[in-house]
C-alpha cells in the first residue's frame, strides 16, 4: 500500500467531534495550569494520552505511525493522539503556531483519512489552540486534471520527471504538501548529493556568484541573461 495509516479510523461530523474535543480541551487546560508551560513536548503528550485514558476513553493511541511510500522512498509520519478511532490531536511547544505547523497538521489528516483535528501549543503563558479539519477522502484526492498543454518534452529526463510525477499522484493522491512529492522525486533520482548543485551565474567570463539548485542532471555554466 503506498499510504499506511492506522487501522481502525472511522469518519465523525464536526458536531461528533466537538463533542469529544470539549472533555479533552479541559485536560488540556488542566494540564497547562498544572504543569507549567516550559517542559518537553513528549511529557504533554503522554500526559494527555493518560488522563483521556483515564477520563474513558477506550482507544487512546500515542506517537500513531503514517507511513508514505512510493517504489524506494519512504517516509513516515507520527501523529501525536488519535483518540477514538476519530480525533486527531498535535501538540507543540512553541513561541507561536505558524503556518507550517497548521500544514503539517491538515496533512496528517489527509494522509490517514480522518476529517477533524486539533493543533494545540503549550508554550504561551495561555494555551493557544486552533482547529484543522477537512472534507476531502483519499478517493476524491484522487479526482484531478493535469494541464500540460506548455510541457515540452526535450529529453528522456524531462520525460522521466513527468511520468513519475503522474505516477505520485496516481498513488498518493493530490493535495499533499508539494515538498512531500518533491522528496520523492530527489531519492528516486539519487538523493540530495546528486540532484542538489550549485549554478554558477556568469556574465561574459565573471562568475558573479554560484545558486543551489536542485537538478536532473549535472548543467555547464549558466550565463546571466
Amino acid at each position: 500500500m503506498p499510504i499506511e495509516g492506522p487501522e481502525g479510523i472511522r469518519t465523525i461530523s464536526q458536531e461528533e467531534f466537538y463533542e469529544i474535543d470539549y472533555g479533552v480541551m479541559r485536560l488540556i487546560f488542566d494540564i497547562h495550569k498544572e504543569l507549567g508551560r516550559l517542559w518537553d513536548e513528549k511529557i504533554y503528550k503522554k500526559e494527555l494520552a493518560f488522563r483521556c485514558h483515564r477520563a474513558g476513553h477506550k482507544d487512546v493511541r500515542l506517537e500513531v505511525p503514517i507511513k508514505v511510500s512510493f517504489r524506494e522512498f519512504a517516509r513516515t509520519y507520527h501523529m501525536d493522539i488519535l483518540l477514538d478511532g476519530a480525533a486527531m490531536y498535535e501538540l507543540k511547544t512553541a513561541s507561536t503556531l505558524t503556518r507550517d505547523h497548521r500544514k503539517q497538521a491538515i496533512q496528517y489528516l489527509l494522509l490517514a483519512g480522518l476529517n477533524h483535528g486539533r493543533l494545540i501549543n503549550m508554550r504561551p503563558p495561555a494555551v493557544q489552540y486552533t482547529f484543522v479539519s477537512t472534507r476531502l477522502t483519499s478517493e476524491q484526492r484522487r479526482r484531478y486534471s493535469v494541464e500540460d498543454a506548455a510541457w515540452l518534452d526535450t529529453d528522456s529526463d524531462g520525460e522521466w520527471l513527468k511520468k513519475t510525477m503522474l505516477d505520485l499522484l496516481a498513488d498518493w493522491g493530490a493535495f499533499l504538501p508539494a515538498e512531500l512529492y518533491q522528496q520523492a522525486i530527489v531519492c528516486l533520482r539519487g538523493g540530495e548529493e546528486v540532484v542538489s548543485q550549485h549554478i554558477e551565474i556568469v556574465e561574459g567570463t565573471r562568475v558573479i556568484a554560484t545558486q543551489p539548485a536542485q537538478l536532473l542532471k549535472a548543467m555547464s555554466r549558466t550565463p546571466l541573461k
